[in-house]
């Protein structure tokens, strides 16, 4: 059980957030405002968002580092911006650091006397170990500079964690306090344990601290899930909102796009991308005003995209590509495609449940778990013809849509087996499904379907650039279709802004030429991108 505490009045009060069903020992992430709950005896880690209680997917460490007992995230000035996560062994008394960017490991210091305890880094980068090898308190440096002994502390301690004041927070077996000691080892008073009003006896366990400056998740009021469909006799893809009452699943047409889509919904930002199935473009569209944004050219090779979702837990759009087995995660500011995991992928769709991705295969219909930078874990069996898969209504499930079928399945996540079916119905009559693509997320402030404004075949802005390839000097030339605020900049092809060369307002059809000059880039591709109000335009041009 993992618990929130608030330190007042020499009191420490404890509010429950989650469960994990394994042993695990946690470090607290300032820069993503995430929790890494690290197994003890499986070599493996997962994310826990304590605001809103969300687990994320199961990742895995690699080799074997014995039992993990300690764990702490190092400071954004030790760790940089990909993160540092430091972690324990006490069969190999040694500390090891885990970039969770790449997740390789590698020693951190090669012998230090770890057995349970924890670990604590203060605001200076000092990092500190508890232990009960000797039930010491350490200062704890790399090797070969060996770790400095500062007091004792009470015996079978569990847990060790830094206060915004530089001071050290310690727990341990039977005691009902949580201890309090300075930098020197020094024993500095205690917090008594609350937990519901009444005292509480430690058990074994783990402590972290951190600043969270995230926000929390208000509950959604509109919970909504949408279904494309598209095939013979349909002109492009039609997308439709599925509600489930009474029994059955009521369609509403919303509109087409006139390409084969596959979704993924954008909920904080009301946003439906569409993904076309051949890997050229995503067309972003406006839930909330019945509006088309523009096209986002995607770049990575990824040419079979028949599987999307939207991940609201890091803002990240994943495809599923057929060709290639695998899925890829696309960044929505440049379109550029990265790997993201090994997966079966074969029609039908991925989907994020309480922070885990599930993959449903077509082809053999099958249930997996996708595991980031690994092969995905094949769950069991789910319907035949799968084409569209999206968290379910009813908490903790999905639900899944098949071609030539006439009503959406509910399935259980753990083991894929079916819980039941709601019949899909369209202004009263049964609606068969053809081929298409699921996505779900809260619509509270998004309105009524209203008039089909496309956007998109309004729209003529242009964005060309010459000479293309170029020994570095290039001009880039834009008009625009609408006055408004224009930001032109340039990418490489891993998303790195390498300057902006216009960021002011634009007149509807002048033309404008800017002068970029690369020649102090390495050769490669590079993007210009134009965002305005309504559009986004990418031109890759080659140095």
């Amino acid at each position: 059980d993992i618990y929130e505490v608030t330190l007042s009045g020499g009191v420490a009060t404890m509010d429950y957030i989650a469960t994990s069903d394994i042993e695990v020992h946690i470090a607290f992430s300032a820069t993503n405002n995430l929790i890494y709950a690290v197994s003890k005896h499986e070599n493996s880690y997962r994310t826990l968002n304590p605001l809103s209680g969300v687990w994320g997917p199961t990742v895995m460490l690699g080799a074997d580092y014995g039992e993990i007992t300690a764990a702490v995230f190092a400071p954004d000035a030790l760790g940089g911006p990909s993160g540092k996560l430091l972690f324990g062994s006490q069969n190999q008394n040694a500390i090891f650091s885990l970039n969770v960017g790449t997740n390789v490991v590698t020693p951190y210091d090669t012998y230090s006397p770890v057995t349970g305890g924890d670990l604590a880094f203060t605001s200076d980068g000092m990092l500190y170990m508890a232990t009960r090898s000797g039930n010491g308190l350490y200062e704890v440096y790399p090797a070969p500079t060996p770790d400095v002994l500062l007091g004792n502390v009470p015996i079978k301690v569990t847990g060790l964690a830094a206060t915004d004041g530089d001071q050290l927070l310690l727990s341990a077996q039977g005691l009902m306090s949580l201890e309090l000691y300075n930098s020197n080892g020094t024993n500095a008073g205690s917090y008594m344990l609350e937990l519901d009003g009444n005292p509480y006896t430690l058990r074994d366990g783990d402590l972290a601290s951190g600043c969270n400056t995230g926000e929390t998740v208000s509950d959604c009021d509109n919970y909504t899930t949408f279904y494309v469909n598209h095939g013979p006799d349909i002109d492009g893809s039609d997308l439709y909102t599925v509600d489930f009452v009474a029994g059955n699943a009521e369609l509403t047409y919303v509109t087409n796009v006139d390409f084969e889509a596959h979704i993924g919904y954008n909920p904080e930002d009301g946003l439906m991308y569409f993904v076309n199935k051949d890997g050229s473009i995503i067309r972003v569209y406006n839930v909330s005003t019945n509006t088309f944004q523009g096209d986002l050219p995607i770049l990575g090779g990824v040419d079979q995209l028949t599987a999307v979702v939207y991940d609201s837990n890091n803002g990240e759009l994943y495809v599923g590509d057929a060709n290639s087995d695998a899925i890829a995660s696309i960044d929505l500011v440049t379109g550029i495609a990265s790997f993201y995991a090994n997966a079966p992928v074969f029609g039908g769709d991925i989907a994020v449940l309480n922070g885990t991705m599930y993959l449903a295969r077509r082809s053999v219909s099958e249930l997996y778990e996708v595991v980031p930078f690994g092969n995905a874990i094949l769950i069991g069996s789910i319907p035949d013809g799968v084409n569209g898969m999206a968290p379910s209504p009813n908490a903790g499930n999905l639900v899944t849509s098949s071609a030539t079928q006439n009503a959406f399945v509910e399935i259980s996540a753990t083991d894929a087996s079916t819980i039941t079916t709601w019949p899909a119905m369209l202004s009263g009559d049964p609606f068969t499904f053809i081929n298409g693509d699921m996505a779900s997320g809260c619509i509270d402030n998004v309105e009524g379907p209203g008039p089909l404004n496309p956007l998109q075949g309004e729209l003529q802005s242009e964005l060309t650039a010459f000479p293309n390839p170029t020994s570095g000097p290039s001009q880039v030339v834009f008009t625009t279709a609408e006055t408004g605020r224009t930001l032109v900049e340039v990418y490489d092809m891993s998303g790195r802004n390498i300057t902006t060369l216009f960021n002011q307002e634009a007149q509807q059809g002048h033309e404008y030429r800017l002068d970029f000059n690369g020649a102090a880039l390495p050769n490669g591709v590079y993007i210009y991108r134009m965002t305005t109000q309504n559009e986004t335009i990418i031109e890759k041009f080659m140095i």
